[in-house]
């Protein structure tokens, strides 16, 4: 699984450490998905839904899964850093974002306010 995503591999290490991609997808035009963790963080859940993808799907772990950054606390909080990283990799276009269990919670919030900004 390769961390963070753009279609450029060459700057793989200066996009943010939070957004895995599980699937590069076969045709750059296709809508990204992000995908956002249920309660415990773990974003390779998705790894299987990966496999039968052919456009771009991301996920975005939240802070203090990788056990270096504090997690953060309160709806608010957690959803403007996912909407941060996502943009950081969609920064204008459509995007579909999606969540499971809490995550489902988080991702209508976060598309809430990419569709406030205009995305």
């Amino acid at each position: 699984v390769d961390r963070a995503c753009n279609t450029d591999e060459s700057d793989l290490d200066s996009l943010p450490r939070s957004v895995v991609r599980l699937q590069p997808g076969s045709n750059p035009l296709e809508t990204p998905v992000f995908a956002l963790p249920g309660h415990n963080g773990d974003v390779f859940c998705y790894r299987h839904l990966a496999e039968g993808m052919t456009g771009p799907l991301y996920a975005v772990q939240p802070p203090g899964v990788d056990g270096h950054a504090l997690p953060l606390s309160g709806l608010e909080p957690l959803t403007d850093y996912l909407l941060e990283q996502i943009l950081a990799i969609r920064p204008e276009g459509h995007c579909i974002v999606m969540g499971y269990c809490a995550g489902g919670t988080v991702a209508t919030q976060v598309a809430r306010k990419l569709e406030a900004g205009g995305s």
